[in-house]
């Protein structure tokens, strides 16, 4: 079992975030007698982490039913073409189409479309930057055993953690080290986060 980096995750707000006080004793928390309202240290830097993941259409719902954007404390994973095929740029692009037997062209699909990211599951670089802070130790290393297109190598290298990724396929192998070389070497004002420690392993 280890610790979770709840400060290190906490979701920025411009809101005051404060305990709430109670003006007499509580038979639930014993004699305390009454609690001012307070701030501790961790509420300063902001609100506790999100422990669910939305992507557009569900945050989108959740806005609808509260009446107000809700969804901003959560994080809302789809990655962007941009995103998914930056450092790419020396990659053959190959039709792909999702995964289906027989194409299929609707609204969604269009029959097959190019791709230099061909891998079918590409994660959104911010979503594994807070899981990698969330349960990585400062100095520690990640080991990602089915590194897909190297998103989380990417999130490593950006965050400055240590990096060793295992993918079978060489097709993704390819894509994930020339995003790893991309996204850990941008400078640290392009991704608000530290450069990194070393070069990231893929093998």
């Amino acid at each position: 079992m280890g610790g979770l980096n709840i400060d290190g995750c906490r979701i920025e707000t411009d809101e005051v975030i404060e305990t709430h006080g109670r003006k007499q004793d509580s038979d639930i928390y014993g004699d305390f007698r009454g609690i001012e309202r307070q701030q501790s240290a961790g509420q300063q830097i902001g609100r506790w982490p999100a422990n669910i993941l939305l992507d557009p259409s569900a945050g989108a719902a959740l806005d609808l039913q509260a009446g107000f954007e809700a969804s901003r404390f959560f994080y809302e994973g789809k990655a962007s073409r941009e995103e998914r095929e930056a450092g790419l740029a020396g990659l053959e692009s190959r039709a792909v189409g999702d995964g289906r037997e027989t194409p299929i062209d609707n609204p969604y699909q269009r029959g097959e479309t190019k791709r230099q990211n061909v891998h079918p599951t590409v994660k959104p670089i911010a979503v594994m930057r807070w899981l990698c802070k969330l349960v990585t130790p400062p100095g520690g290393v990640i080991l990602d055993p089915f590194c897909g297109s190297g998103t989380t190598g990417c999130a490593a290298a950006q965050l400055g953690f240590d990096f060793v990724g295992i993918e079978r396929e060489p097709e993704y192998a390819e894509i994930s080290r020339a995003r790893i070389a991309h996204w850990g070497c941008l400078p640290p004002e392009e991704l608000g986060a530290p450069k990194p420690a070393k070069q990231p392993s893929l093998f």
